[in-house]
């Protein structure tokens, strides 16, 4: 019999790998939020092997919004606990039917919602350095901040949303045929990414070169 946990680690790993999303994707939303999260902190809510703790549950929905996991709208944390029969353990000496427990979840979220109206919760302005900029300026023989400047430059946002965004058009299609083919199309874009990095660095240099002379 699995967790509470588990499951909503699986809906989470679920909605992700409907929209080709990576995991540092959504630890780096988190990150925006002031949570300490890294790939490996997903990896292991996916599987049930973390807890989150009060704060991160409260959070989640905004960070699954803010990582493009959502459609652009806060899911309520009822709706990361699928509506099945299956029981979990919500304790030790306490089990319960999934759907049971997203129930108790709907009824405090009307509970909140009626007590204290809609909270408006914003992220923080973070510069956040995923392990796609390290790659790249590894690659370009530059520092991370100078590969986050350019994706700036690009209008990106950053290295690692720009790929996620495009591994989510390519993905849909094509997990369809080959769910194996996620990461040979996260691959490929991060490589062309780079390629347009480069150019953008070389852009940047030439300009700096002709206002010194």
């Amino acid at each position: 019999m699995g967790t509470l946990e588990q499951a909503i680690g699986a809906e989470l790993k679920r909605l992700r790998e409907s929209r080709g999303i990576g995991q540092e994707a959504v630890a780096a939303a988190g990150q925006m939020y002031g949570l300490h999260w890294t790939q490996a902190t997903i990896a292991a809510v996916e599987l049930g092997r973390r807890q989150l703790s009060l704060g991160e549950l409260a959070l989640l929905p905004r960070v699954l919004k803010e990582a493009g996991l959502t459609d652009g709208r806060v899911l309520a944390l009822s709706e990361l606990v699928p509506a099945m029969d299956e029981e979990v353990l919500l304790s030790p000496g306490l089990q319960l039917p999934l759907r049971v427990a997203r129930g108790l979840l709907e009824r405090e979220n009307e509970k909140a919602g009626a007590s204290t109206g809609q909270v408006m919760v914003v992220p923080m302005k973070a510069r956040i350095i995923g392990e796609a900029e390290r790659k790249a300026a590894r690659l370009l023989g530059v520092t991370p901040e100078a590969v986050m400047a350019a994706a700036k430059e690009l209008r990106w946002g950053s290295l690692t949303a720009r790929r996620d965004l495009q591994v989510s058009w390519r993905a849909k299609a094509a997990l369809k045929d080959d769910p194996r083919r996620l990461q040979a199309i996260r691959g490929h874009e991060t490589r062309r990414l780079i390629e347009e990095l480069r150019m953008q660095l070389k852009g940047v240099a030439k300009k700096k070169r002709r206002s010194r002379s």
